[in-house]
Parts: C-alpha cells; structure tokens; sequence
C-alpha cells in the first residue's frame, strides 16, 4: 500500500466499476515518452516503427519535455529528420518533423487542444 491506496490491477478495476471510483487521477499532465537516437542520425532519415535501429524512448517529466520541445514516442514513426542528430541525442522540434499524416499525429493535435486550458502556466 502506498499512501493508504491499493495499487493492484484487478483491486483498482473492481473500485472503477463498482464503486464508480478512479484509482489515480493526474489532474495535469504529468510526463512524456520521448524519442532519443540510438546512432547518428543524418538529415533527411525516415523513421520506421517503434523499436526499430533509428530510436530509443526515455520519459522525461511533461514540463521538461515541453521545454526541449521533445519529438514524443508515438510521433517518430514515418517523421523525417531535419538536422543532424548525434547518438543519445533527444529529437525535437528543431531537428524532427513528425509526418502530420499520421493519426497519432492528428489525435496528439486534438489532445492538445483538449486539454491548452487545463494545464497549469
């Protein structure tokens, strides 16, 4: 137990459904999954799927990835390199385009606009 609150699965869904209760409930956003390169990576790189040779993800804390302006997880696959980007190197706006054809990249969009006015300045 951890602050007098059960964290186990099948005990958080049971409350959820009978109880009509949630478990863990972040009133902002609390982190980002962000993509870090696993080698160099020269401008113009298209990138495939998660878990292929081009990147690794890392969570940073959602204020921190703002700020570097972090390429998140689900955006890297079909985005294109802009700049060079050295190993271990964080993508972001300034060195990746996400490809904007892609759902994750329009569901991400509309998230964000969901969510501009609930977020803490």
């Amino acid at each position: 137990m951890c602050g007098g609150r059960k964290f186990e699965t099948p005990i958080s869904v049971a409350e959820a459904v009978l109880h009509h209760t949630a478990t863990l409930v972040p009133h902002t956003m609390v982190s980002e999954v962000v993509a870090v390169a696993k080698r160099n990576l020269a401008p113009g790189e298209t990138f495939g799927d998660i878990g292929g040779p081009d990147v690794f993800h890392r969570i940073n804390r959602y204020e921190e990835a703002k700020a570097l302006r972090g390429i998140l997880m689900g955006l890297a696959t079909g985005g294109r390199t802009t700049r060079a980007v050295p190993k271990g190197g964080l993508l972001t706006e300034g060195n990746f385009r996400p490809d904007p054809s892609r759902l994750s990249y329009k569901l991400r969009l509309l998230q964000d606009e969901m969510l501009a006015g609930e977020q803490a300045p």
